[in-house]
């Protein structure tokens, strides 16, 4: 029975199919050209150029589709799962952040810049997890890195509060409010620093 119904079908799909016209040499027709490595990387390329811009502009929605699709054409960019870690964090996504950052662990080595917003970030979401030993050894080196960076103190100081260190706490913040002080955690800073007087 089966037979006799698949058989109509595949004799008119076989009678529906447009046949192509016979190339007399077949030598003649060149190959299919693959794409060349550039310009596979271009696409990605330029999405993580975008979604990064798009992270500097706080356009985190928008910078995650843009880099999802870089880190999907990259898989290996640790560049690109660093931005949209960013942007995931940003967004307050904190264990798709986790995710991303493990993919962005070699820019643990990278430079300077690199480490310092891999450590950042790396603490910044162990803080929102409240792995607070974790936060305060990752914020550490981004400070040694980027002493100037307002959100490396922010986040060490909520670390050093949750590890009942309020020296530490106290200093971070107060240089957070000195690097930024009209963030919008300032006023939170504030009160945590008056709860301490």
């Amino acid at each position: 029975m089966k037979k006799a119904i698949f058989l109509p079908l595949i004799v008119l799909a076989f009678l529906l199919t447009p046949v192509a016209a016979q190339d007399p040499d077949p030598a003649a027709t060149p190959p299919p050209q693959e794409q060349p490595q550039a310009a596979v990387a271009a696409p990605a390329d330029e999405n993580l150029k975008k979604g990064t811009e798009l992270n500097a502009a706080k356009q985190y929605s928008q910078a995650e589709s843009t880099l999802r699709a870089a880190v999907a054409a990259q898989p290996d960019n640790p560049n690109a799962h660093l931005q949209l870690a960013v942007a995931l964090f940003e967004q307050n996504k904190v264990t798709e952040a986790a995710t991303e950052l493990d993919a962005a662990a070699p820019l643990a080595q990278g430079t300077p810049q690199e480490q310092a917003e891999y450590y950042r970030y790396r603490g910044a979401v162990a803080a929102k997890q409240e792995k607070w030993p974790e936060a305060v050894q990752a914020l550490e080196k981004a400070i040694t890195l980027d002493p100037k960076q307002p959100y490396n103190h922010y986040y060490i100081g909520v670390a050093y509060s949750k590890t009942k260190r309020p020296d530490k706490m106290v200093e971070h913040l107060q240089m957070f409010l000195k690097l930024a002080p009209n963030a919008p955690e300032a006023p939170k800073c504030k009160a945590l620093l008056r709860a301490v007087e």
